[in-house]
């Protein structure tokens, strides 16, 4: 065998290898992203640009500047902050219960009595 066969085999599965953890580091830049509750779109250009520098960057990111989005999520000092919400019987969206009618579709929320 050439001794140049086996060095172009090492070096494709080295930049296979570094494709493949980019394409790991852009992805879990927008779970982290998701799962703190912002959106996706500008997480992923800033994670395929930057890799893992810009992983590195949005965990601590979130982890320091995310708060409002888990006082949102859970409450402060264990009072939930978002009002309850249900789901419409007619379109299945998520409604506020204080809601009378669904403001999809218009069905009624809550069941009315008859008089």
């Amino acid at each position: 065998m050439p001794f140049g066969s086996e060095n172009t085999i090492m070096i494709i599965a080295v930049a296979a290898s570094a494709v493949l953890i980019w394409l790991f580091c852009a992805f879990s830049t927008v779970s982290v992203a998701r799962n703190s509750g912002d959106t996706n779109s500008a997480w992923l250009l800033a994670g395929f640009l930057g890799g893992p520098v810009a992983l590195a960057f949005t965990y601590l990111y979130f982890r320091y500047v995310g708060e409002r989005h888990r006082q949102v999520r859970h409450g402060e000092g264990g009072r939930y902050n978002l009002p309850e919400m249900i789901q419409c019987p007619r379109c299945n969206q998520s409604v506020p219960s204080s809601f009378q009618d669904c403001q999809f579709c218009g069905a009624p929320l809550h069941r009315r009595g008859r008089r």
